[in-house]
């Protein structure tokens, strides 16, 4: 029998199993022992195949992404401009970079206060102006003769503050309302704040019993514009809820308002500084904060940011809205205002940084899903003066703050 090639035989075991009989046993047959000397030589050349095989791979991938970056490169186009503090972390965001770098844009920008921005604007120097508030953006569009200038969001100016401290005015009907968004009467806060009231001397301060004056912390209204749209606000109500159109008027109600600005002694000149120092020290630094919205939502929207159960927002009546208006100076400009307006990644930025949009229905779903009950639409809303009447008023301030 072949051995090779068959996989069973017969073998006869006589007397064992019985005479005249066979016994079947399956002998199972393997192949010829492997001898290394054949296979190293194999599997050395797989390796190195597979190795030369990867090493195109790779250096296909790396040449594509270097091909890809350079395209890249040579799309991009660089736009500097001069922007309000208080929308830097927004255009540093990863996912707006992202956004701008794949539209063709790479954005730096220059942190300048608001007012500045308007005041001392210079042909060439930037692309594109940003700065908060619609006096400010206004100027800048008439200095600069831009066209196709878009408000890609806005906020509503709020008051910051503390619980015990918003208990203590509730306490002295000036602020209704339970849970983190109240609302603040600002005919009443500022006539307190006109007659130097203390703290210590307000019904129900066991919990703030400071002889602190009462008064709303802004920044340098010489400079920065949350300040601005503060004396802009407190003019409205001053004027007998209306706007300050004419310059007697403007002379008459910022002498009149000025110690609520000097009384306050140092300023910083942008809204970043004293947010921070308001959520840094608590209410013994800073009872009341004037401040965007924006500021606020963007800071409860952080998972772990300290002190935020015990924060509480004053939505003023009247309030007033700070318009970010993009103002362009080129065409690259006007196309990346109109992609800040429109992309969707954007705008979903946007809304993380604390911003409503134009098109909002109400409180953005991300904004409800983190409990933040901001209100869903701002009614009572004050017009500001214009570029030329809110110069005015501060130019009066700034005379005496010299």
């Amino acid at each position: 029998m072949d051995r090779q090639r068959c996989d069973r035989e017969v073998r006869k075991y006589p007397g064992e199993i019985g005479e005249g009989r066979s016994t079947v046993v399956i002998v199972r047959r393997y192949p010829f022992p492997v001898n290394p000397r054949r296979i190293l030589p194999l599997l050395l050349l797989v390796i190195v195949l597979a190795g030369v095989g990867f090493g195109i791979f790779r250096s296909h991938h790396v040449l594509q992404g270097q091909r890809e970056s350079a395209r890249l490169a040579a799309a991009t186009h660089l736009l500097t401009g001069a922007i309000g503090s208080e929308k830097e972390p927004f255009l540093d965001d990863p996912a707006v970079k992202a956004a701008l770098l794949k539209a063709g844009f790479e954005v730096r920008a220059d942190r300048v206060g608001s007012r500045e921005i308007a005041t001392a604007y210079k042909p060439g120097a930037y692309a594109f102006g940003w700065p908060s508030g619609a006096p400010a953006a206004t100027k800048l569009k008439l200095v600069s003769h831009a066209q196709g200038e878009v408000t890609p969001f806005y906020t509503p100016m709020v008051i910051a503050t503390w619980a015990p401290i918003a208990d203590i005015l509730a306490a002295n009907g000036v602020v209704t309302g339970r849970g983190q968004f109240r609302t603040v009467d600002m005919h009443k806060l500022v006539a307190l704040m006109l007659a130097d009231k203390r703290w210590r001397d307000l019904a129900g301060s066991a919990a703030f019993p400071v002889n602190k004056a009462v008064l709303v912390t802004t920044t340098d209204v010489r400079k920065s514009n949350s300040a601005a749209m503060y004396l802009s606000l407190l003019s409205y109500i001053a004027n007998g809820d209306a706007v300050v159109d004419d310059r007697a008027t403007a002379l008459s109600v910022a002498e009149t308002l000025a110690p609520l600005f000097l009384r306050q002694g140092f300023q910083e000149g942008s809204s970043a500084s004293p947010f921070t120092d308001y959520t840094a020290m608590g209410m013994g630094k800073t009872p009341l904060l004037f401040a965007y919205e924006s500021q606020v939502v963007e800071y409860l929207l952080k998972p772990d940011a300290p002190r935020k159960g015990q924060m509480v927002v004053l939505l003023p009546t009247p309030t007033i809205l700070s318009k970010n208006v993009f103002v362009p100076y080129t065409d690259d400009a006007r196309r990346l205002g109109t992609l800040l307006a429109t992309d969707p990644d954007i705008r979903d930025a946007a809304h993380r940084y604390g911003y409503r949009l134009p098109e909002d229905a109400g409180v953005p779903p991300n904004w409800a899903k983190s409990g933040i009950a901001a209100p869903a639409t701002i009614l009572d809303v004050a017009d500001p003066p214009s570029f030329e009447t809110l110069e005015t008023m501060i130019g009066v301030i700034e005379a005496k703050l010299k």
